[in-house]
């Protein structure tokens, strides 16, 4: 694929504008109505609608140049020009309703983003595809990533070996979202002792899923663990290999926890708007609740908590990429998603009782972000992720 941009054909402020306020149109008309019908997640049918929407809107990142949404998709090809900030406001935007559908537009602009560099992605069929992050082991360590002479790959189990016209590749990915119908995996293994990337179809032979059983939220995606029991895969399944693997693996990691962290800030702020329509509302005391000292304090702190995400988020998304920005993407969403989902569990508050009816939504925006702050890294892993880099930074 051709990946090349002509900074003259970049977007102004004022067609960014545009897209975002389409995205808002399109959530007030195509995805709040799947929320009415008093169903805990949503209608799936409505869901299912409203994303395919998103697609012929370009909302949604195809890797095939002459899709709609190549070039100013989330995390499309633009995004290296650009900088991630236009792809974090749709982010945020979308899951101030739905944190699942922002959720799958993020892990579908990842994982095409991985393509960008392959030539034969052309010729697939490249909806509903997910990227493949944690072994059986858990998440790559730091050390690999970044000395990959020095570390030890015992941890990385994910493995492939040359055979005869392919590879075949071995071991497990654990928790992989994905979407009903997906299409592919692109998936990080051990090659040689050097980073590689695979295009795996769901279809291909030795490839196995198994349900990962019930779950409190993000109920609208897939969650599996996926077997890769002696996978073989044409030559031209590799995506990359040796260092520009590697590279793609730490921009992919860095943009999955910035991304991650923008859907939180917005579950965080739909849970805020929710309540602040409910204290206009609800009288206690002879007086609308959002008199009483204790939900004003609730909703100053929840605004003041707001705010500190938007300004980390922004100031990670400044940076260049590389190891500086994956650590400061690791601290967003290690300090970001704990912030935002004491906002959510504050708003609860606001609502009482009534906080946890499904009518109001708030129990699925407290469901979602607590299910967010474990994918990907969670807080155990984060805080050795983030010493492990400054240590070698020493």
């Amino acid at each position: 694929m051709n990946t090349s941009t002509n900074k003259d054909k970049l977007p102004g402020k004022e067609d960014v504008q545009f897209i975002l306020s389409s995205v808002r149109d399109w959530s007030e008309h195509m995805l709040q109505p799947a929320f009415r019908n008093g169903l805990p997640d949503g209608d799936r049918a409505l869901l299912k609608k409203a994303i395919e929407a998103l697609y012929d809107l370009g909302v949604i990142f195809h890797p095939d140049p002459s899709s709609a949404g190549y070039e100013l998709g989330v995390w499309g090809a633009y995004t290296g020009a650009m900088g991630p900030h236009y792809s974090l406001r749709i982010l945020n935007e979308i899951a101030k309703t739905c944190a699942s559908v922002a959720f799958l537009v993020h892990q579908q602009g990842i994982a095409s983003a991985s393509l960008l560099s392959w030539e034969k992605g052309a010729d697939e069929e490249l909806r509903r595809i997910s990227f493949a992050f944690q072994d059986a082991g858990g998440m790559p360590a730091a050390r690999i990533l970044f000395d990959q002479e020095g570390a030890s790959w015992e941890a990385f189990e994910t493995r492939a070996q040359r055979i005869a016209g392919g590879y075949e590749l071995r071991g497990r990915k654990n928790f992989v979202y994905g979407q009903k119908e997906s299409r592919a995996l692109v998936v990080p293994a051990r090659l040689e002792e050097q980073w590689a990337l695979f295009f795996v179809p769901m279809n291909a032979e030795g490839l196995g899923s198994r349900d990962a059983g019930r779950r409190t939220g993000l109920r609208y995606l897939q969650l599996e663990h996926v077997e890769l029991g002696k996978v073989r895969l044409k030559q031209d399944a590799l995506i990359a290999g040796g260092e520009a693997a590697r590279a793609i693996f730490v921009r992919t990691l860095t943009r999955n926890w910035l991304g991650m962290a923008a859907i939180a800030k917005g579950i965080a702020e739909g849970s805020m708007e929710a309540a602040g329509q409910y204290v206009q509302e609800r009288y206690q005391g002879g007086t609308r609740i959002k008199n009483h000292a204790a939900i004003r304090s609730l909703l100053s702190n929840a605004y003041s908590k707001v705010e500190m995400a938007g300004d980390l988020i922004e100031r990670a998304a400044q940076m260049h990429s590389g190891k500086d920005q994956l650590r400061e993407a690791a601290r967003l969403k290690l300090i970001v998603l704990d912030e935002c989902s004491r906002v959510v569990s504050d708003m609860m508050q606001v609502f009482g009782g009534y906080g946890y009816m499904q009518e109001f939504r708030i129990e699925k925006r407290l469901r979602d972000i607590q299910v967010l702050k474990l994918n990907a890294g969670s807080p155990l892993y984060l805080n050795k992720f983030i010493y492990d880099l400054k240590e070698d930074s020493l």
